[in-house]
C-alpha cells in the first residue's frame, strides 16, 4: 500500500482510470502503487496526491450536497418511498455528472448512502438504481444538476 494507491482506490478509479484522470502513462501509475523498495517503484509527486486528494473532495462534497437535498425533499421521512437515483452507464455519462469515470461516481453513491444511513428512518433497500435518464424523475434531475451548473452553484 502507497499513499497513491489508498487515494486511487478511495476516489474509485482503476489504474486505466487513473493514467486517464491524472494524464500520465498507466506505467506511471503501476510505479506509484509499489510500495518502495519493490523494483521499478517510484513515489507519486505531491501535485499528484494533491489532484487525487482534490477528486476525493469533490466525490464527498458532491455526495454530502445530494444527501442534504434528498433529507431537505422529505424523501428519507416517506417510509414507503423508493429513492430512485440514476446511475451513468458509461464513463461518458460519468463525466456529464462531473466525474472522472464511473468508479468515481460509484464512490459518490457508497458517500449518498452512508450519509443517509446516519437517519435512523433510511432503510438502504428502497433505494432503486436506474439508468440516467431512463425515467421521469432521473430525467428530471439531470435537469436540475444542470441547471444548478449552469448558474455556478
Amino acid at each position: 500500500m502507497t499513499p497513491f494507491s489508498a487515494l486511487q482506490s478511495l476516489c474509485g478509479l482503476s489504474n486505466r482510470e487513473a493514467a486517464s484522470y491524472l494524464d500520465v502513462p498507466e506505467t506511471s501509475v503501476e510505479k506509484w502503487r509499489k510500495p518502495l523498495g519493490s523494483k521499478s517503484a517510484r513515489n507519486a509527486p505531491p501535485g499528484v496526491l494533491r489532484q487525487l486528494a482534490d477528486l476525493w473532495g469533490v466525490i464527498d462534497a458532491e455526495a454530502g450536497d445530494t444527501a442534504d437535498e434528498m433529507f431537505a425533499s422529505g424523501i428519507i421521512a416517506v417510509a414507503d418511498a423508493d429513492i430512485e437515483i440514476g446511475f451513468p452507464a458509461d464513463d461518458i455519462e460519468a463525466d456529464q455528472l462531473g466525474f472522472p469515470c464511473v468508479g468515481a461516481w460509484r464512490q459518490y453513491l457508497a458517500r449518498i448512502i452512508d450519509e443517509l444511513m446516519q437517519c435512523r428512518e433510511f432503510d438502504p433497500a428502497r433505494i432503486r438504481l436506474v439508468p440516467r435518464g431512463s425515467t421521469l424523475a432521473s430525467a428530471g434531475a439531470i435537469a436540475g444538476r444542470e441547471k444548478k451548473k449552469l448558474s455556478g452553484q
